[in-house]
């Protein structure tokens, strides 16, 4: 029982954060899609790191922000490449390509395989 409980646990985690992803990815698109990206930021800084993420320090509005973005643009770092967007609601800055797709997959192949794992436990120790 022990066990069930603690695969239910990883299920439910993994299934709040797919659709956290979901909601972030489209709350994203729809600033990307409605909005113009921002223009009036200073870079402060610019951080590339393969293994922990590459980010922008920014200032916008007199306030300094992290942002995150790919790899390929910080090693060839312009202005022009880079779109920078800004939430309202959120108070953030985020770049258009940082958050792709292929992370809510990945998230949802997480929930997948933690469901498999909890119907596997439940079949083995109630059903057979």
């Amino acid at each position: 029982m022990k066990q069930v409980l603690q695969v239910l646990f990883i299920n439910i985690v993994a299934l709040f954060v797919f659709i956290d992803a979901c909601i972030t990815y489209n709350h994203r698109q729809a600033i990307v899609n409605t909005e113009r990206p921002i223009e009036n930021f200073s870079v402060l800084e610019i951080n590339c790191n393969r293994k922990s993420g590459s980010t922008l320090l920014l200032e916008f509005n007199a306030k300094k922000y992290h942002v995150g973005i790919n790899i390929r643009q910080c090693k060839s770092f312009t202005l022009d490449k880079v779109k920078i967007y800004y939430d309202k609601e959120n108070d953030k800055l985020f770049e258009r390509d940082a958050f792709p797709i292929r992370y809510i997959v990945v998230f949802f192949i997480m929930y997948l395989c933690s469901f498999i794992w909890l119907f596997t436990i439940i079949k083995k120790k109630y059903i057979d």
